[in-house]
């Protein structure tokens, strides 16, 4: 991917997203978020269709270079989170420079809205925002800034299960947890060991 959008999977009509592996992908000038994943519920379709699904999302093997100030996301619904993603050996280089004021922005939850990366405005992570997530591993992953950013590297809004090893971030925050039960962070240099029964809310 060139100057382009990144790479997204949405479902907010009922559809069931599962069993997916994404890898060997490089994006250079991403206009929006790198990665995409949100499950939502406009729910155009049938009458009583239930609330899609998303789960078993392996992800590895990717480089993003010179993105924009949007992270990357994964958004669920309360209730309804996306469950069982992988993410690794990944490295996401963002422009960076965000004023300071972004780092503690309260994203709109947005559950009826068009699914598209810039649904949520702004957001208060310079890597990763997750928010409505269940078994969630993140490792060897590398967040980058071009400028310094005062945001965390990652946000996690009520997720829960929550692995994260040999993660490199920038200077600053790595881990800002909002209601965030079973995390655990290993192997990192510059993220501290850390195990949280939760729910957690803090910085680590």
């Amino acid at each position: 991917f060139e100057d382009s959008r990144g790479l997204a999977f949405e479902t907010v009509d009922g559809a069931m997203i599962e069993d997916v592996v994404v890898s060997n992908i490089t994006m250079r000038g991403i206009v929006d978020a790198p990665l995409f994943l949100r499950l939502g519920r406009r729910m155009r379709g049938p009458k009583g269709r239930p609330i899609g699904t998303m789960r078993r999302i392996l992800i590895q093997n990717i480089v993003s270079s010179n993105a924009t100030l949007l992270p990357s996301v994964i958004a669920g619904l309360a209730g309804h989170p996306i469950e069982d993603v992988r993410i690794s050996d990944v490295l996401l280089h963002q422009v960076g420079g965000a004023p300071a004021a972004m780092a503690k922005l309260q994203p709109p939850e947005e559950e009826l809205g068009y699914p598209e990366a810039t649904m949520f405005g702004d957001l208060p992570a310079t890597g990763l925002f997750v928010r409505h997530a269940r078994n969630l591993e993140l490792s060897n992953i590398e967040i980058a800034v071009a400028a310094a950013d005062p945001r965390p590297a990652f946000r996690l809004d009520d997720v829960a299960d929550a692995d994260v090893f040999r993660v490199k971030v920038p200077a600053g925050v790595g881990f800002a947890l909002k209601d965030v039960t079973g995390f655990r962070s290993f192997g990192s240099r510059t993220v501290p060991d850390r195990t949280l029964a939760g729910p957690f809310t803090g910085e680590v």
